[in-house]
């Protein structure tokens, strides 16, 4: 399956610096919704790397792809045998980092699209 995402963000709260980050969430369970097959994050698109404002202020933008996925989680042992479930967790983020004239450099996660799930539980004996 293949679920899209959109995401668009400003640091300053402005729509002149919005950024806007573009991709998909692939990813295939087996049959029964048990087992986690194959999943990836896509980003297909940043639309700009850096933003300068008024106050001179610059902002660089980066993406950031983040996979927190498990397969084969234990969930304790039951009358069919020992329990486990799969769980899909993809995270695509814009990051900004931005550089004020005589301060520290402060690196952010501007926002994220997030795609989670649960596979049913299956048994081993």
């Amino acid at each position: 399956m293949q679920e899209d995402f959109i995401i668009t963000e400003s640091p300053t709260g402005l729509s002149e610096g919005n950024v806007t980050l573009k991709g998909y969430f692939e990813y295939d369970w087996d049959p029964e919704h048990e087992r986690l097959l194959d999943h990836k994050i896509v980003i297909t698109d940043l639309d700009r790397t850096e933003f300068h404002d008024t106050t001179g202020i610059t902002y660089k933008f980066t993406s950031q792809a983040v996979d927190r996925s498990q397969t084969k989680q234990f969930e304790g042992n039951w009358p069919q045998g020992r329990g486990y479930r799969d769980t899909l967790h993809l995270i695509a983020s814009i990051i900004s980092t931005s550089n004020a004239p005589g301060a520290d450099s402060k690196r952010e996660v501007l926002k994220s699209a997030e795609l989670q799930q649960m596979g049913d539980r299956y048994y081993e004996k």
